[in-house]
């Protein structure tokens, strides 16, 4: 997770897409689709709501000691949905041909 200096709001923003990311890509995997747009919605509340260590004490570092756990857990989960799909893995390999 790269987040600018001082620029709390952007670098929140960043870390919600990337973690919903890595959810919607895992419903992708798993079932071809993404069908609920709103699983990752409680990861943007509690990013919101996120005080670190204590409201005055707010840093990055806090934010990565925080949410370094579940971004690693989604990593795991995406890469061990992979086999759930041979048809999309097929097409994932079509897709790399052509770029």
């Amino acid at each position: 997770m790269r987040i600018e200096d001082d620029n709390y709001m952007g670098g929140e923003k960043s870390l919600f897409h990337s973690l919903r990311i890595l959810k919607f890509g895992i419903q992708i995997i798993a079932i071809g689709e993404i069908t609920d747009f709103s699983e990752a919605n409680y990861i943007r509340e509690e990013i919101d709501n996120f005080t670190g260590d204590n409201e005055f004490n707010l840093t990055w570092a806090s934010y990565k000691y925080a949410w370094s756990p579940l971004r690693k857990e989604l990593q795991r989960k995406l890469r061990n949905a992979l086999p759930l799909n041979p048809s999309l893995i097929n097409e994932l390999k079509k897709v790399e041909k052509i770029s």
